[in-house]
Parts: C-alpha cells; sequence; structure tokens
C-alpha cells in the first residue's frame, strides 16, 4: 500500500512538473509575426502581442541585429484606446534605429489619457516582454519622446536599476521631451478650451447644462471625434479652404488664433481641434 502511494505521488509529482515545464514553454513561445512598416519590412521581422494589461507591445528584430535594444515611449497623451497596431507609427517613424541593427519595442499604453507612472509601467513591460518572448539584449537604451519623454524620466527613476543593483537600461535620450514642468505642457490647452468657447458658445450650448471646461467634454458625453471635429468646425471652418469658409468662421478663427498667438497651420496640424477641445490632451 506505501508502495503504491508512493507511485501515485511520483506520478503526481512528474504531471504537476511537466504542467509547469508546458507553461513555461508557453510562456517564453515566440509572439505573433505581424507585417512590418515599409521601412524596415525587408530588413526585419515584426511582432506583438497583447498584455494582461490591455497595451499592445510592438517588437522589431533586424536580420542582421547588432546585439542592442531601443525601448520606446511614445508621445500623446493618447485620445484613441490601445489598439494592435498603435505602435507601428512610431516604428515607421523612427525606422533608422531597426537601419542601423538595433531590435526595437514599443508599448501602447494600457489606456488613453494622462497617466505617466501606468505609461512607465507599459513601457517596462514591453522591455521585459523582449527579453523574455523574444531575446536578451546585450544593452538597452531608452528613447522618450516628448510625452514619452516625461514617461522615460519616470521609467528610469523607477525601473533603471535593480534592487541588487543591476542595471536594466544602460543608456537613454528623450527627444522633445516634455519634461520640466510637466503639467504645464499641456495647460495651453486649457487655455485654447476656455478662449474657444468664448467664441464658439458650442461645447456646451446655451441650452445644455454647464461643466468646467478643464473637463474638456462633458463627463457624460458620448461625442466621438469625428463628432468632436464637426462641432469645431461648425464655429470655424476649420477644415475647409478659407474661401469656402463663412464671414462668421473666419471671424471666430481669426479671434481664436489670434488670442492664442498660434499660426493657423498650428491649428491645423499640430494642434489639431479634437485634440485642442478634449478632456484628454
Amino acid at each position: 500500500m506505501r508502495h503504491a502511494r508512493t507511485t501515485a505521488a511520483l506520478w503526481a509529482l512528474a504531471a504537476m512538473t511537466g504542467a509547469a515545464a508546458a507553461q513555461d514553454a508557453q510562456k517564453a513561445a515566440p509572439p505573433d509575426t505581424t507585417p512590418c512598416p515599409d521601412p524596415v519590412a525587408a530588413i526585419a521581422t515584426c511582432y506583438t502581442a497583447k498584455l494582461d494589461t490591455g497595451a499592445y507591445v510592438t517588437a522589431a528584430m533586424p536580420k542582421s541585429w547588432n546585439g542592442d535594444l531601443v525601448v520606446f515611449a511614445h508621445g500623446g497623451p493618447s485620445l484613441l484606446p490601445p489598439a494592435a497596431a498603435s505602435s507601428k507609427t512610431d516604428l515607421d517613424k523612427y525606422a533608422y534605429a531597426v537601419r542601423r541593427g538595433f531590435a526595437w519595442v514599443a508599448s501602447t499604453y494600457r489606456r488613453e489619457g494622462y497617466g505617466v507612472a501606468m505609461a512607465a509601467s507599459d513601457t517596462d513591460d514591453a522591455r521585459r516582454f523582449f527579453i523574455a518572448r523574444i531575446a536578451k539584449s546585450r544593452r538597452t537604451v531608452l528613447h522618450g519622446a516628448s510625452y514619452g519623454g516625461l514617461v522615460g524620466a519616470k521609467l528610469i527613476e523607477t525601473y533603471a536599476k535593480n534592487p541588487d543593483g543591476s542595471l536594466n537600461f544602460d543608456g537613454a535620450f528623450l527627444n522633445s521631451g516634455a519634461v520640466s514642468g510637466a503639467t504645464l505642457n499641456y495647460q495651453h490647452r486649457v487655455d485654447l478650451r476656455a478662449v474657444y468657447q468664448y467664441y464658439c458658445r458650442n461645447m456646451p450650448r446655451p441650452d445644455e447644462a454647464p461643466y468646467p471646461l478643464w473637463n474638456g467634454v462633458a463627463p457624460d458625453s458620448k461625442m466621438t471625434l469625428k463628432d468632436l471635429e464637426g462641432t469645431v468646425d461648425e464655429c470655424t471652418g476649420v477644415s475647409h479652404p478659407a474661401a469656402e469658409r463663412s464671414e462668421r468662421q473666419r471671424q471666430n478663427l481669426a479671434n481664436i488664433l489670434g488670442v492664442m498667438g498660434y499660426p493657423e497651420n498650428r491649428w491645423s496640424a499640430t494642434c489639431r481641434p479634437a485634440r485642442c477641445c478634449s478632456a484628454t490632451s
């Protein structure tokens, strides 16, 4: 009887060990491949995965890898929920790193809106994902752009060094990093929101319940970005050529730009109406 119990225990242990090994193998399995952006399509293999947090990771491994990894923290904050292809635009923009032999990985942030510590965690998740599922790098460098510069500064502060003193990052560079002043970098959008409402008076309209303008849109609003752009266009005609705007639209737009000191091309291309009138910008 004792021998039977011992045999059963050994079988159970073997089964658990086999299950654990299978689970570890599954964790280490390569992620799904995805088409690379055109600038690196011929020279790299690209991967994508959705993490448990809801963030999406995109990675590019050059066929002639130099052994080093660039971890990218993107700008924003984003106005839209994360999507699987969200980071491909950044990979396209910064493809020079992959062309020079660097592997590249980035995470969307797990949700839209402002959340620096959250985004730093998401970005370090991308680094750990790359090491666990694709390859271990020789050196790892952080690249943060715009809002991603602020995210990157927080990431280095929080995740650069392990408790034993070993380093997760060997260097970092931030381009156009919104680091100094942090939230002050976004207050001009609150100013623009107030100036817009002064002249346009359609967010909220006179017959709608008022709400704090710093909130962007009403807390219970179902307005989409397309709806928002239509509302802004109703007042300013900014999405149409100047000759197609009404006199009232031309005057409203001129007043808003004059108060804010923006040229129209900044409003149209950089500051986009939907971005400047949204709570999450």
